[in-house]
């Protein structure tokens, strides 16, 4: 008996196991996702007294003695420790505080303020007044010189102080690898002798570096209310927001396009394998179909085979069948019938006509055609 071949179950769907270009596919999604989703470049302010309030280190002066500060200084002479400038406001520099020293000619070792860093860039702001002396400096970034400033003073006939300038950059430094980092401002110009009398005004440093949003939560705060915070010029909060949002939605389109990418390789996967089965059509199965495939069979306990249940199972049997009308047949007559007789011909009309209006063939759609294996 040649069967119809039968679909199965449409949730049913072979095993396979993943395909290598599938792999390259996901490898190259997941190296696009960005690993530093969070990383910011943000300017971190040293100031002189307070220091760092990123790591709560402060910046360290040798000789401590040849250091002052706005708080113990006073008026007069300001080449002697202890001694501000004349005329000049603490109130304008950066937290109110700054720190100053005198380099007099024939010292043999300069005057040295050094801090610590983890950052690919480092800055430097001092005050200035070329009306009341020379600024003499020179820059070492891990043990070696990367620069010099001098600021000369300029003899007027003006009576009175000139004003002074504040937060001046008198040095930068970039393109460092994000890393940990020393740096040391000179006041004095020790390979001359004598070296030129010379004052700095020391008002902060400040870095760049890149940090993530779980560093900046985790780092403690400074206990002083007068400690400064981040200074993050150039990226504010508002823009660090968008990257994020950005950085957010590309993550999901690169998993959107991972899925579809999967899905499509699956079906493809899937559509390879599978083997064309032939669509059941109730309409096909006429007279001429059913005596040249044989579908009724002339031994007792054969029967029909329904499209949607297993080839065994019995759908009709000529000992019980039940005509369109609902009148039941006996099977005497049938059995010793040849299929080809007009009598047999007619009973399998009624019964395919009945199987028409048989709601798995008007109300259930049809499954597609899965590989039998």
């Amino acid at each position: 008996m040649d069967y119809l071949n039968v679909p199965l179950s449409p949730t049913f769907r072979p095993s396979f196991p993943l395909q290598p270009q599938l792999v390259w596919c996901i490898a190259l999604l997941v190296s696009c996702l960005p690993t530093r989703i969070l990383a910011t470049p943000f300017n971190i302010t040293v100031d002189d007294t307070n220091g760092d309030p990123l790591t709560l280190t402060n910046v360290s002066y040798t000789p401590p003695a040849s250091w002052y500060t706005n708080q113990d200084c006073a008026s007069g002479d300001p080449g002697a420790p202890g001694e501000c400038p004349p005329g000049l406001q603490a109130n304008q520099a950066y937290d109110l505080t700054y720190h100053g020293s005198a380099f007099f000619a024939g010292r043999s070792t300069g005057l040295n303020a050094t801090f610590t860093f983890q950052g690919t860039a480092v800055y430097v702001y001092c005050i200035l007044n070329a009306g009341v002396f020379t600024s003499n400096m020179t820059f070492h970034l891990d043990g070696q010189q990367v620069g010099a400033y001098t600021y000369n003073s300029v003899v007027t006939d003006d009576t009175g102080i000139p004003p002074y300038q504040y937060s001046v950059p008198v040095f930068q430094f970039g393109s460092l690898s994000n890393d940990n980092h020393t740096f040391t401002l000179t006041n004095g110009d020790v390979t001359t002798e004598p070296g030129p009398y010379s004052i700095v005004l020391l008002d902060y440093f400040q870095y760049t570096t890149e940090l993530t949003e779980e560093q900046t939560h985790s780092s403690p705060n400074p206990t002083p209310t007068n400690t400064p915070s981040l200074v993050t010029h150039g990226i504010t909060r508002k823009s660090r927001d968008v990257i994020i949002a950005v950085a957010v939605v590309a993550a999901i389109l690169l998993i959107t396009m991972f899925i579809l990418v999967f899905s499509f390789m699956r079906r493809l996967h899937a559509d390879g394998g599978e083997v064309p089965a032939k669509n059941f059509d109730s309409s096909s199965f006429g007279e001429n179909r059913l005596m040249s495939e044989g579908v009724a069979s002339n031994v007792s306990g054969e029967g029909f085979v329904h499209p949607f249940i297993s080839p065994s199972r019995q759908m009709f049997s000529p000992e019980h069948a039940t005509s369109v009308d609902g009148a039941l047949q006996t099977s005497t007559n049938l059995d010793s019938q040849p299929i080809t007789s007009p009598h047999r011909i007619n009973e399998l009309a009624r019964f395919l006509s009945h199987l028409q209006e048989s709601p798995f063939l008007t109300a259930r759609p049809q499954p597609p055609a899965i590989s039998v294996w």
